[in-house]
């Protein structure tokens, strides 16, 4: 019977969480600048995985997760978030793509999100034409993340861009 109360309890904290606290499920969609040259819409093949972040994350702090993302999924010589336009989509609520490329469409996005009964979106990640250029101070060999901190599935930036050299 105890244990019938314990559950019941977990169960009314998991209700009355703040919606600040609440976690999203964001299932990020990632195209590479190849495929995006392809004319047939259908012929075009990207990579889906998904991101777990709770809504009171900082901007910063979700693009270093979505690099990590990026990096997992197609090893970039150069990651940047500015190498890539990024847009989302909320069932019911922003059925279009809408812009997420800085601070103002980030909190719109969360603002938005927050109306969601279930917080959940899709992020599209597309690549652009030609990187842009990040001077570094890394040897050839080397290969990590700069300017990234991450500490379990939580990444937020230290000090400017995040970038990967190497390759």
């Amino acid at each position: 019977m105890g244990h019938d109360l314990a559950t019941a309890s977990k169960a009314s904290d998991a209700i009355h969480e703040t919606p600040s606290r609440a976690e999203a499920t964001y299932n990020i969609m990632i195209l590479p600048y190849t495929e995006l040259k392809k004319d047939d819409v259908k012929k075009r093949i990207g990579t889906a995985t998904i991101l777990s972040l709770h809504l009171d994350k900082p901007f910063d702090t979700f693009k270093a997760q979505v690099l990590q993302k990026i990096d997992k999924a197609t090893s970039p010589a150069t990651l940047s978030f500015e190498n890539y336009k990024a847009f989302f989509t909320i069932v019911r609520i922003a059925p279009q793509p809408t812009s997420l490329a800085d601070e103002d469409d980030y909190k719109e996005f969360l603002k938005r999100l927050r109306r969601a009964s279930i917080p959940a979106a899709t992020i599209y990640i597309q690549e652009l034409s030609t990187a842009k250029k990040v001077r570094h101070d890394f040897s050839d060999s080397e290969m990590h993340l700069s300017h990234v901190q991450c500490h379990s599935t939580d990444c937020s930036p230290v000090q400017g861009p995040a970038v990967r050299q190497g390759k």
